[in-house]
């Protein structure tokens, strides 16, 4: 069984945190990415998630992404998502429709939120 990472750094940007994962948001990574936004969440709803180095996300990532983002909306804040390649971009157009805000920067996601980017 191959063994599948993910890391996850993140940053403040006008109230704003901008979270940055790296690898696989899979059956093996997705409680962990989900303690890690459920935490972030809890104090600053507004996020960011930079995918620019996220290799994959699978259905089960997919279905974490639209439980946080749904809680989050539920509070006033949400999750934007910048930086996706052609792949994911397109598997979250198809499979997800308008339900999720795609930018192609984190800064202009960022500046969707009202705030002005770092």
């Amino acid at each position: 069984m191959t063994n599948y990472h993910l890391t996850c750094t993140w940053e403040d940007s006008d109230g704003v945190v901008i979270m940055r994962p790296m690898g696989f948001l899979n059956d093996q990574t997705e409680r962990g990415f989900e303690q890690i936004i459920t935490e972030i969440g809890a104090t600053c709803p507004r996020i960011v998630l930079d995918a620019a180095e996220l290799a994959h996300v699978s259905s089960i990532g997919f279905g974490t992404l639209l439980a946080i983002t749904a809680e989050l909306r539920r509070r006033g804040g949400d999750v934007r998502l910048a930086g996706l390649n052609a792949s994911l971009s397109r598997a979250l157009t198809l499979a997800f429709g308008p339900y999720f805000q795609l930018f192609t920067s984190p800064d202009e996601a960022v500046r969707s939120f009202g705030a002005v980017a770092a």
